[in-house]
């Protein structure tokens, strides 16, 4: 791939400091774009908030903000943009994306998400669009899977979801999936003539998530671990239902266990709080410098997800870390590997029980399964592979190099 092709890097955040999934994603993806591409790289960022000074790329970052409570609000009524295309919808963005394709050229536009489509209408260059989510299932899950009202506002944004991808097609040339499901759930409703659909998996950077040194401890106590950003919604839905449902279950079978529940991630609601209140052997780490270390005190990590879409990060990097996952379907979305080889599948509140009993008392199974999951993640989930195959699917759409 010549260094010569020129990328413009579209973001709806700055990933500084990766702190969600999602943010790790972006940073990922442009850290490895950077190794084939000269990268433009825009997107509003926070006032706290400051740009890499390394020159693995040229950033165009203005301190916006988040969004305010008066922005979300009318985003949540915005008649024909849904949700976070309302949101991450910023002025600023809009002038900086026009001025730099008009005074510039660029082989190439990566958008990280949908969103980005509405600084990119009619844009002659390449468009590459980066998903994460395919938006329109992850709605149509939340719609399925809320309590009311929030499944009727999920119902809505649904179908403005739609009619906003469709409105888009026509300017994109590629869509980046995650998965090959998300891929060819992608192509059901976006296939066309010249448009290509290509898959880059989640990754995991292996060398930083490792496992505990030396062998666990064998102990009358079993620590469980959940890892995610407890302000999404998904994450609030897991945790509460595994707590309020499944952990009695688990505790009254491992009656001779201290069957304790660690919760790994930043700005828990105010229901986990209370949770965590009430009842015992519940912690909740709150906003931490490094996970790694709060892993590798984890014997089993926990994944009950209903809600979401793509490929979770947060089950990869437990895997890195060597821990035996329980999940779902969902948890497990676009990820390699084999059930009861590199981790268990359980979708029904039965199974998910008895598959956390079964390693909980069975230490080497759990050491093996921990064994076998790492050794996926060395070699399936290695951002370097993953960055060098989308770098070569972008000859698709690529012009000749320049001399």
């Amino acid at each position: 791939m010549s260094p010569r092709h020129r990328m413009l890097m579209v973001s709806p955040a700055a990933p500084w400091p990766a702190t969600t999934g999602g943010l790790v994603r972006i940073a990922a993806v442009l850290g490895q774009m950077a190794r084939h591409f000269d990268v433009t790289f825009v997107s509003p960022r926070r006032h706290d908030q400051s740009v890499p000074a390394d020159a693995t790329a040229r950033f165009i970052c203005p301190p916006i903000g988040d969004a305010g409570a008066a922005r979300r609000g009318l985003a949540m009524v915005d008649p024909r943009r849904p949700l976070h295309a309302a949101i991450y919808a910023r002025p600023e963005i809009a002038r900086i994306v026009r001025r730099e394709l008009a005074e510039h050229t660029y082989d190439v536009v990566y958008s990280h998400f949908i969103y980005g489509m509405g600084y990119l209408r009619g844009c002659r260059v390449p468009v590459v669009v980066d998903q994460q989510n395919v938006d329109r299932v992850y709605w149509q899950n939340k719609a399925e899977h809320s309590p009311f009202p929030t499944n009727v506002f999920a119902a809505w944004n649904t179908r403005r979801t739609i009619a906003y991808e469709m409105r888009a097609l026509p300017d994109i040339s590629a869509y980046v999936s995650v998965s090959e499901e998300d891929r060819e759930r992608t192509r059901e409703y976006a296939g066309g003539k010249g448009r290509h659909f290509w898959v880059a998996a989640n990754g995991v950077d292996t060398r930083r998530f490792t496992p505990a040194p030396g062998p666990a401890d064998v102990s009358d106590v079993v620590t469980l671990g959940y890892l995610g950003s407890m302000d999404l919604q998904m994450n609030v839905d897991a945790v509460t239902r595994f707590c309020t449902s499944l952990l009695p279950l688990i505790r009254t079978r491992l009656a001779d266990l201290d069957v304790r529940l660690v919760v790994i991630g930043s700005k828990p609601t105010a229901a986990l709080r209370a949770i965590a209140r009430t009842v015992a052997g519940v912690t909740l780490s709150g906003t931490v410098d490094d996970v790694v270390p709060w892993l590798q005190e984890v014997d089993i990590l926990v994944s009950p997800l209903r809600i979401g879409a793509g490929t979770k990060l947060k089950v990869a990097e437990a895997m890195s870390c060597g821990l035996p996952v329980v999940g779902s379907s969902l948890a497990f979305a676009g990820l390699p590997g084999k059930s009861e080889e590199h981790y268990l599948l359980a979708d029904s509140d039965e199974d998910f029980v008895t598959s956390v009993c079964r390693l909980a008392v069975r230490s080497e199974e759990r050491a093996t399964m921990g064994r076998a999951a790492r050794q996926l993640a060395q070699e399936h989930l290695e951002w370097d592979a993953i960055g060098d195959g989308l770098a070569a699917s972008m000859r698709d759409v690529l012009p000749a190099p320049r001399p």
